[in-house]
């Protein structure tokens, strides 16, 4: 199902880039807000179009747009259903960044391998740290100890080591996910 789609982009372990070819609309504007970062090309239009369809947009769609947006946005793209470019939508947060469509390609690969550098244990918990956070505002007490355990962990790891020796060294790491 889509919202099953949606869960998975989510919660996936590893950072998700949105490559954003053209127009995205209603749910497809719920499953970009769902990946870690949006690349647009340039006169992209984005939409969430219920209203004008006498739909109410889903609960935990809005909130994930709106952790991107705020409020104010997201109550302009839903009251109004008007589309905005891709401009606008990076003023409001939806966007990482907005590119000619010949840059688009190499602006959102480059990222992925900047991201693919680095070490994997570091990628997934701190993934999982902002996921929870913006999902409850702030970390329970149990969702902070869970958080030091997740830091311990990737401290105590090789991979680490090998950043930090790396690091000291001048030399790309080579990361292996433990």
């Amino acid at each position: 199902s889509f919202a099953a789609m949606v869960a998975r982009i989510k919660y996936f372990d590893y950072p998700v880039i949105a490559r954003l070819n053209g127009g995205t609309f209603g749910g497809s504007m719920h499953l970009i807000a769902a990946c870690d970062f949006r690349i647009s090309v340039e006169g992209a239009q984005f939409g969430i179009t219920p209203a004008k369809l006498g739909m109410i947009y889903g609960g935990e769609a809005i909130g994930e747009i709106m952790a991107h947006i705020g409020p104010a946005d997201v109550k302009e793209l839903l009251f109004t259903a008007d589309f905005i470019d891709a401009d606008r939508a990076y003023d409001m947060g939806l966007l990482n960044d907005v590119v000619p469509r010949d840059e688009l390609d190499e602006r959102t690969y480059g990222m992925a391998e900047s991201i693919a550098d680095n070490a994997p244990l570091s990628l997934t918990g701190m993934k999982e740290i902002v996921r929870a956070l913006m999902d409850k505002d702030s970390l329970t007490d149990a969702e902070t100890i869970w958080s030091e355990k997740l830091e311990q962990e990737a401290e105590d790891s090789r991979d680490h080591r090998e950043g930090v020796e790396a690091f000291m060294e001048k030399r790309d790491p080579e990361f292996e996910g433990y």
